[in-house]
């Protein structure tokens, strides 16, 4: 049996096992949708009833890199990195702490070609990682030695030389930590007809994750910002509401948003994402979130696909995580862009299931095992994860 034989079972089997486990409960009880009873039934009224209806898994291919880079060397998948141009393999990681051992939060890192040419740029999260990419946007290896600095408060410091067969540098910078209490959560949302079976049910459950993470972040300021898409010639193409510490504006927004437009299949995803990166964003920030909220891929053109490239470097070199949430009616170019984007900006994938009973068919992921959860458990979980300072 060849060696690329054997990557391709082995991932087949752990696809299976993630379909099976899709279906399992948790010892933590509540937050946890036990997909061996009864779906919740549809909420009624306009916001689409009660929070805490629509189920969801979350798969991060940061965590389970061998899963994915095996993933990306397989016949059946590979080709999607030429289709979208992002090439994820050459990856280097960093993790910094300031004078007392601290996590640095929101440290500037910067990656440097053996050439010394800056190829990438990142902000730490909080738990002091940085990831950095060479070549994301054209296939290769990235060869020899490459550098990395770090910036903070003007000063810059050298972190040192490393590569594909010693790819992370930890880091202890002679600097105190001074990160606000603050997080900023971005929704940005498909708002065309085709999310119409799901759009009043996600309604209620964006504005519940921003009510429960004012709870359940005592003494951190949340943020929030939406912007709301459709496709070219639809009634609009954006809809957007800025960063606000008012929640209830925010969710005053969401509330009035429906569903209607659109047409053919693809939609106005990078236009959304422009808006999305020109809002006002903290300067800094523990944690930086856009939740991209979609059931379609962009237009398919080389301009849009830069554009998307270009949004992703920003995002990264922002600190910005991006944390896609793939609802009905998806296909696989959706899925494997959306995680593409959701790896280069320390990012997590996020998709909706069939287990709610809601919205059309959802695309089975190809990924390992996970746990379904309610999707307003799992997004507060990960605003609380990656909001608190470590």
């Amino acid at each position: 049996m060849s060696i690329r034989v054997f990557i391709f079972a082995l991932l087949s089997a752990f696809i299976i096992t993630g379909c099976e486990k899709a279906g399992t409960g948790s010892s933590t009880g509540d937050s946890l949708y036990s997909g061996g009873s009864t779906a919740p039934g549809p909420g009624g009224g306009p916001g689409g009833g009660q929070p805490g209806v629509l189920t969801a898994g979350e798969w991060n291919d940061l965590e389970h890199w061998d899963f994915w880079t095996g993933l990306m060397d397989t016949s059946s998948y590979k080709d999607q990195q030429a289709y979208w141009n992002f090439f994820t393999k050459n990856r280097f990681s960093v993790a910094l702490t300031d004078a007392a051992g601290k996590k640095l939060v929101d440290c500037a890192v910067f990656l440097y070609n053996p050439s010394g040419t800056k190829v990438y740029a990142a902000r730490t999260d909080n738990f002091g990682r940085a990831e950095l990419f060479a070549l994301l946007h054209q296939q290769g290896t990235a060869t020899g030695t490459y550098t990395a600095k770090a910036e903070q408060m003007g000063v810059f410091y050298d972190l040192g030389g490393f590569n594909l067969n010693s790819p992370h540098i930890t880091k202890q910078l002679p600097v105190n930590r001074d990160v606000a209490s603050i997080v900023d959560v971005m929704y940005v949302v498909d708002a065309t007809g085709s999310m119409g079976d799901e759009i009043s049910y996600l309604k209620t459950e964006l504005n519940d994750v921003l009510n429960r993470s004012l709870n359940e972040l005592p003494g951190t300021t949340i943020r929030a910002a939406s912007v709301f898409y459709r496709d070219r010639d639809d009634d609009y193409i954006t809809r957007e509401k800025n960063f606000t510490s008012d929640i209830g504006s925010v969710t005053s927004f969401i509330q009035q948003q429906g569903a209607a437009g659109g047409g053919d299949f693809p939609e106005a995803v990078e236009t959304a994402l422009e808006k999305a990166l020109q809002q006002n964003w903290s300067s800094s920030a523990i944690a930086k979130i856009i939740f991209l909220v979609l059931d379609a891929p962009p237009h398919y053109t080389p301009d849009i696909v830069n554009k998307l490239h270009n949004i992703t470097m920003q995002c990264a070199e922002r600190g910005i995580k991006m944390i896609p949430i793939v609802s009905s009616g998806s296909d696989k170019h959706t899925e494997f862009l959306t995680r593409f984007m959701a790896i280069a900006t320390n990012g997590t994938y996020v998709f909706l299931t069939d287990h709610s009973g809601i919205g059309g068919t959802h695309t089975v992921p190809t990924v390992g095992p996970y746990t379904v959860e309610f999707l307003n458990n799992l997004m507060v979980r990960l605003i609380k994860k990656y909001g608190v300072a470590g």
